[in-house]
């Protein structure tokens, strides 16, 4: 009886099994012909047409991030998440396998490579779907960047808290308005940022009357480095030359607020003091290995002028008041929110803030 079984689930086997291999041909065949429009000459099919190439979901998913960007821009995704690269000359494909495949979907692995370039060999992780118009790439990830979609919806919860606008104004000082839903949020912090286009007027003018010397100039820029869940901090950071040998550095920085528009106290917000902040941050100097001797060693080369946020941490901006160091003033520390959290007592907006960076460093939104 047994040897008239075994050739019926035999039988029964083979459709199903045959299916799944007709399956897997279709999605490798998918891929590889992805991956002919990345070879010399080529303009890469998921920048051509992306709409194309990647399922709906993610696609629409790709439109949210890029509305939602004021620069159009794809949030964390900074390459061509296909051949995991922002340049190619001639992609090639070393390698695939098809490690499950049905109806509806797929799981293939590619080993690629530039041979233009002569870049290494990396490993791409693709999920395919299939619907009404074949084949389409649902997610992708590489060792550096483990999924598109959970990139994708990282950026989508990280949208800016606010847009900007670039004032028109005399000389090098770029120091933009800002614009929230809550109008009487947009006023109150247009309001300080008007103060500080001023105060930087003033100065520029000041060294550009202080005498015939035909290089002197002043410049301030604005720099966002915190623009999401519902803060907003800027640093403004320029340069000033009014006679003598060395320029100065002109360096603040201002938090806000986006639901009320008012200022926040950084330092008092890390429930330590400014002494105990500025000890703490001069082990975490990111400039050069001088100016860090410098700044360890010596307790009154430099004092702590602001702080701002950041997403690795607390960023700390010092003027440097020994000799000819001004210039090492232009790099900042950047304390470590785990660090914040030990030796300080911080409020629930610096707890958040280190909770959520800690989310993300170990994969939390995959």
């Amino acid at each position: 009886m047994l040897k008239w079984l075994m050739p019926l689930f035999m039988l029964a086997a083979s459709p199903a099994s045959g299916a799944a291999s007709s399956h897997a041909a279709s999605a490798e065949t998918y891929l590889r012909q992805l991956y002919a429009e990345y070879r010399a000459g080529g303009d890469g099919a998921a920048v051509k047409s992306p709409a194309t190439v990647y399922s709906q979901s993610t696609y629409q998913l790709m439109e949210q991030v890029r509305s939602s960007d004021p620069d159009g821009m794809t949030g964390a995704v900074d390459a061509d998440p296909i051949c995991d690269c922002q340049d190619f000359e001639e992609i090639v494909v070393d390698d695939m396998i098809v490690r499950a495949a049905d109806a509806r979907s797929a799981k293939v692995s590619a080993k690629i490579r530039d041979r233009g370039m002569g870049s290494a060999a990396r490993t791409l992780e693709f999920e395919l779907r299939r619907g009404a118009s074949g084949w389409r790439v649902h997610d992708v990830g590489s060792a550096s960047k483990p999924s598109l979609r959970s990139l994708l919806l990282a950026s989508l919860l990280r949208r800016p808290a606010a847009v900007f606008s670039q004032v028109q104004s005399s000389g090098d000082i770029a120091v933009p308005h800002v614009r929230v839903p809550s109008q009487s949020a947009t006023r109150r912090m247009n309001l300080v940022l008007d103060r500080v286009r001023r105060e930087a007027a003033s100065q520029r003018q000041a060294c550009l009357s202080g005498g015939s010397d035909q290089d002197r100039d002043f410049t301030l820029e604005t720099r966002p480095e915190y623009n999401q869940d519902s803060i907003l901090s800027l640093r403004f950071q320029g340069a000033a030359f009014c006679g003598g040998a060395n320029g100065d550095f002109v360096q603040r920085a201002v938090t806000f607020d986006t639901m009320s528009g008012a200022q926040l106290d950084l330092v008092s917000l890390t429930g330590l003091s400014r002494a105990a902040l500025g000890r703490l941050g001069r082990a975490h100097y990111r400039g050069e290995a001088a100016c860090r001797d410098l700044l360890v060693g010596q307790e009154d080369a430099a004092a702590l002028a602001g702080a701002y946020l950041s997403d690795a941490g607390l960023g700390l901006i010092y003027v440097f008041t020994v000799g000819a160091a001004e210039s090492c003033g232009i790099e900042p520390a950047i304390v470590p929110w785990k660090v914040i959290v030990r030796r300080g007592r911080p409020s629930g907006i610096v707890r958040t803030l280190a909770q959520r960076a800690g989310r993300e460093s170990s994969g939390a939104y995959r």
